[in-house]
């Protein structure tokens, strides 16, 4: 049971199902989504509580680990907002909320909401990447058509997680893109043990991974998570960066198999106001974003 705030506790795999009974209400904001939630806790101090009906989660920034409050809910939406500024305060974090969903501020007065543009969840439309149409995708067709070309052998398919040959796939493949990041250490340090604590609860999660093999070498997975309402969330997108057009092909086989299985939408998640990944982002021509805010009260103090 998720406890009533300001009583919080931890996040466990044993929490899918009440947090879900919240998010599920909602579009699928990527913060909220469970499988985020303890994938990316690997610190082991995210927190959950709820109030007036409404998901409250302590979050650690994902670059700095600061300790801030969110929360995803239309109920109450201005005294739950109020309490957890109050509560921040005493608590010494952050008196503004972060990662506020729209949803959650919809229609509220007395609060002050600032767009957290580099917190906006990329959405993407999976018929448009599946067949690629038109003058916006002429970048991406070239890309997939460079790809085929170079890479006649390569296959997409979707792969098991569960088999150990597979995760040192995917292990292999980590460890040579990161060898081609090198400067960005702390951030890839963070993401790898994400998806580390995914490959060790992988038989728990509802999850779809698919990758694109060349022989024995995986040169590109995808982790994506099948939701209600015709959504998913790709939790994890990592190819080899040397094979151009990598990761037009395997958006666009993905796509594919998505929309035959009735997804319509894919939450390719936030850029964190880094450049180079709002670029590449943007480039994809996403229909629309999943919008947050910095919130506080319009009044000193939250009175």
């Amino acid at each position: 049971m998720i406890p009533t705030f300001p009583t919080f506790k931890r996040v466990e795999l044993a929490d899918r199902q009440d947090v879900e009974a919240h998010t599920s209400r909602f579009e699928p904001y990527s913060d909220f989504n469970f499988t985020s939630l303890w994938a990316w806790d690997v610190s082991n101090d995210r927190m959950i509580s709820q109030l007036n009906g409404n998901l409250i989660v302590r979050f650690t920034d994902y670059r700095t680990n600061e300790a801030f409050l969110s929360f995803l809910g239309d109920r109450q939406p201005e005294e739950t907002a109020r309490q957890l500024i109050l509560h921040s305060r005493a608590m010494g974090f952050p008196t503004e909320l972060r990662l506020v969903p729209a949803i959650s501020i919809a229609g509220t007065s007395n609060l002050s909401a600032q767009e957290d543009r580099d917190n906006f969840d990329y959405l993407y439309s999976t018929r448009q990447h599946a067949e690629l149409n038109g003058p916006d995708f002429k970048r991406s067709r070239n890309f997939v058509r460079k790809f085929e070309r170079d890479y006649p052998g390569a296959v997409f398919r979707t792969i098991d997680l569960c088999e150990p040959r597979v995760r040192s796939m995917v292990i292999e493949l980590l460890k040579r893109w990161e060898g081609r990041r090198s400067g960005h250490s702390t951030d890839i340090g963070h993401e790898r043990e994400a998806i580390g604590r995914l490959l060790e609860t992988f038989p728990a999660q509802r999850l779809l991974a698919t990758g694109i093999c060349e022989g024995d070498t995986l040169l590109g997975f995808s982790i994506d998570e099948l939701l209600p309402n015709a959504h998913c969330i790709c939790h994890f997108w990592k190819a080899e960066i040397r094979c151009g057009g990598v990761y037009d092909y395997l958006l666009h086989r993905k796509a594919i198999h998505l929309l035959a299985s009735g997804i319509e939408r894919i939450n390719c998640e936030q850029d964190l106001g880094v450049a180079g990944l709002r670029k590449s982002k943007t480039s994809y021509r996403p229909v629309s974003f999943l919008k947050k805010y910095r919130v506080t009260t319009q009044c000193a103090g939250g009175h």
